[in-house]
């Protein structure tokens, strides 16, 4: 059922003020100029990518972070990772195409986690990323490629 006291209706620009009574009165929704915010994104137009993915960034970075304080074995590092940190920008990559750089920074702590590293202390990682992102039945740790994943997210919309 929907919940009334906490919708929202945005209409466009050429909607008279009118029309927009009507319409929210019908609805029985506020009307509201723009949403700031949708299932944690940004829903402003116009704003730099890199901004608003950001926000993406900052929660796996947070979650990541908030782990390592813990010890934990590779098979619990491997189910956060998969269940957790890589589900975080699963909603904002069916919808736009995320930057190469914020897959590529994302990536990067998912792989600093896995391997162990805190803060600036340098691991081995005796993996190459290619090789973590292949299925398990294939030799890899079954981590999703996140750029293949986008791809296959956006597809589906075609």
């Amino acid at each position: 059922m929907i919940s009334y006291e906490k919708s929202e209706v945005t209409l466009g620009a050429s909607v008279k003020p009118h029309q927009s009574l009507q319409v929210s009165s019908i609805l029985n929704m506020k009307t509201v100029e723009k949403h700031d915010k949708y299932l944690g994104l940004a829903t402003v137009a116009g704003r730099p990518k890199k901004e608003l993915f950001s926000t993406i960034k900052e929660r796996v970075r947070k979650k990541l972070s908030g782990w390592k304080e813990r010890n934990m074995s590779a098979a619990a590092r491997e189910v956060l990772i998969k269940s957790v940190a890589q589900a975080q920008l699963t909603y904002a990559m069916s919808v736009f195409r995320v930057l190469e750089g914020v897959i590529d920074e994302v990536h990067g702590m998912i792989m600093r986690f896995w391997w162990g590293q805190k803060g600036t202390e340098k691991r081995i990682p005796w993996l190459a990323r290619e090789k973590l992102v292949c299925p398990k039945a294939e030799g890899g740790i079954g981590f999703r490629d996140l750029r293949g994943f986008n791809t296959a997210l956006l597809a589906l919309l075609l």
